[in-house]
């Protein structure tokens, strides 16, 4: 049986490390029951591209990967059934929101962070092949959501299993991982986006978790930065179901971006 090679994609800042570490454990049990070797690990466009390509015939186990951004030989494995994805989104507002305490960046970073990464939702729309998971569903109902994540994944789970893996994946076990990073010794950590303590096995950094909160746009944005970009967004935010044309409409005349300079160019989501 050909052990799957499964890509935990999403929005940034919408629950994909959740989801991708749900995939792990669900990778660890299949594994388990096959007598094969899991990996699982963080790869970016070109390397996930370059490990389909030369590496993922080698794999002895499940593959469990994520990223934020899919590039062409990886949206062709999904489309052709090779890989199974997994991907996660959330309000892109909220995304901003989480990104802009997340990375630090400023305003117009996060936004365009955000921006990026929602380009992998267009292609994945089209193919079919990718389950979906919605934040503010996963943040109601987690059990649910993994119950769908595994029978996507065909992996059979008892109530027992589901219960170990949500004890392992929900929020405060993930806050007590991120709060022991700075202890943690070198090996089981990697240093990204400049300073940022990783553990190296569920990818959680060490200021990943957030409040968590649903509608986080509402309180920790001003009133122009949230009407930007709801018109920003407005396709993304129609099609995924946060708002409708009505909706957009009523939040009055156009105003520029906040802070944005001449320089400054974020294209519309194309989903």
């Amino acid at each position: 049986m050909v052990s799957p090679i499964i890509i935990c994609d999403g929005v940034i800042r919408s629950g994909s490390t959740w989801s991708f570490n749900v995939c792990r454990l669900l990778g660890q049990l299949l594994a388990e029951r096959r007598c094969e070797t899991p990996i699982s690990q963080y790869l970016d466009e070109q390397q996930l591209d370059q490990f389909l390509r030369a590496e993922a015939y080698l794999c002895k186990g499940p593959a469990i990967i994520k990223g934020h951004v899919t590039g062409p030989l990886a949206l062709e494995w999904i489309r052709t059934g090779r890989a199974k994805a997994v991907c996660t989104f959330r309000d892109p507002r909220d995304c901003v929101a989480s990104d802009l305490a997340f990375f630090a960046g400023g305003f117009n970073i996060s936004v365009n962070r955000v921006n990026t990464s929602l380009a992998s939702l267009a292609s994945y729309l089209d193919f079919g092949r990718t389950l979906f998971v919605r934040y503010e569903d996963m943040m109601e109902d987690r059990p649910n959501q993994i119950r769908r994540i595994a029978a996507h994944l065909n992996v059979a789970i008892d109530q027992k299993v589901l219960e170990r893996i949500d004890d392992q994946t929900n929020i405060h076990s993930a806050r007590k991982i991120a709060r022991q990073l700075a202890s943690r010794a070198d090996d089981q950590i990697d240093v990204v986006l400049n300073s940022h303590r990783r553990d190296i096995k569920t990818l959680l950094h060490d200021n990943h978790i957030g409040t968590g909160k649903v509608g986080k746009w509402k309180h920790d944005l001003t009133d122009e930065q949230g009407q930007y970009l709801t018109r920003l967004f407005r396709r993304s935010l129609i099609t995924l179901g946060y708002e409708t044309e009505a909706s957009i409409q009523a939040i009055g005349p156009e105003s520029p971006a906040p802070g944005a300079t001449s320089s400054d160019s974020i294209s519309a989501p194309p989903c």
